[in-house]
């Protein structure tokens, strides 16, 4: 009986604790050090820059369930959550980023899955325009496309969505603009290619008539040096009486 009197107590224990390390972000706030789930609500984190954050704290979150919103005005690189297995809203944006000016680069280090109805929102933020012009910048969305897994599988288009003052809220689109710059160079490149197969079957149809040609001139060439190749005895044998 005592190795299942001591099997109950460590269950007993480890559910305790696991009620213990999930909080609301509520409570995150006012000084919960355990703090590993995030759920109940969106997990905000703003402020001037990464300084006005307790590292430590955000060291131990490893699951957040109903999104985070970033708004850290001083903030180049992202990466304040380097435990992080999994990020999911189930009502709205996984990754909400908004209204900085010089964000380059989002990493999360041990990211595993980002789910939602939105992977990420960006809100008045400068990050989706630097995706064309730094390689951080992409590098970072295509790590966090890899592990985006959206509400409706069908629905991968949803990975990214801008919106920007002055724009209805409605009529955000899809910012998938690196994606559509490999298309675009895609389509061009076949292009190229069958161009460049078009006039390889030009050039050797071309060749090929003036193979024959030069062959035909060849031959009339021949057969007006040589009269007699076309008389009409020529190959008979004469008999003499």
């Amino acid at each position: 009986m005592k190795p299942i009197a001591i099997l109950f107590v460590v269950l007993v224990y480890k559910s305790i604790n696991a009620e213990n390390a999930s909080c609301e972000p509520s409570e995150f706030e006012d000084g919960n050090d355990n703090c590993m789930i995030i759920e109940g609500g969106v997990l905000e984190l703003k402020g001037e820059s990464k300084d006005d954050f307790d590292t430590e704290k955000l060291k131990k979150i490893t699951e957040i369930r109903h999104g985070l919103h970033v708004k850290i005005d001083d903030l180049e690189i992202f990466d304040l959550l380097p435990n992080v297995k999994r990020i999911a809203n189930p009502n709205g944006n996984a990754l909400h980023f908004s209204n900085h000016k010089n964000l380059k680069t989002i990493k999360f280090e041990s990211l595993e899955q980002l789910s939602g109805k939105v992977g990420i929102y960006f809100e008045n933020d400068k990050f989706p325009s630097f995706t064309d012009t730094e390689e951080t910048s992409m590098n970072s969305l295509s790590k966090l496309n890899q592990v985006f897994v959206p509400k409706h599988i069908k629905c991968k288009d949803n990975f990214i969505r801008v919106f920007y003052s002055g724009q209805e809220e409605n009529s955000e689109e899809p910012a998938n603009f690196w994606l559509y710059i490999i298309i675009v160079a895609c389509i061009i490149v076949l292009l190229a290619i069958i161009l460049f197969v078009v006039q390889i079957f030009k050039c050797q149809k071309m060749l090929k008539n003036l193979d024959a040609k030069k062959t035909k001139d060849a031959e009339e060439q021949s057969s007006n040096e040589d009269p007699g190749a076309r008389s009409p005895n020529a190959g008979r044998k004469v008999k003499s009486y």
